[in-house]
């Protein structure tokens, strides 16, 4: 079973000019990516997530502030992850439940290895227990 770990990219640039820092499909993301999506303007007292994936896997980026993200895989394994670095991102393998907490000011990006098939998502923590 794949663990989750961070994903350093390149950063290009220098403080005078800006910087830039790309992901491209098995260089520095693990899988060819088939979907990108972004979360925003998520209320302080709101928590994202709360599923997990039975084959897709994910890298989060944090474009903009800080993003708490707590995971659990289907052995018990628990991690936890600060992400506020946009030169940084998070591989989330398939079969981990994940819960994000962050600020309104967050803009939080997804590469996914899949298109979205709502069959793939276990949506009910007991459903996601009951794998173990």
């Amino acid at each position: 079973m794949s663990r989750p770990r961070l994903i350093d990219f390149q950063q290009i640039g220098e403080p005078e000019i800006g910087y830039i820092s790309v992901a491209q499909s098995f260089q520095n993301i693990p899988f060819v990516i088939k979907r990108v999506y972004w979360v925003y303007d998520t209320p302080a007292d709101v928590e994202r997530g709360n599923h997990a994936n039975k084959e897709a896997e994910h890298v989060l980026v944090s474009l903009k502030g800080a993003v708490n993200i707590y995971l659990e895989d289907i052995r018990g394994n628990k991690y936890d992850f600060l992400l506020n670095n946009p030169n940084q991102g998070l591989y989330i393998p398939a079969l981990h439940w994940r819960r994000l907490k962050m600020d309104p000011e967050v803009v939080c990006l997804s590469l996914s290895s899949s298109d979205f098939h709502e069959p793939d998502y276990i949506r009910e923590y007991a459903d996601f227990l009951a794998l173990k």
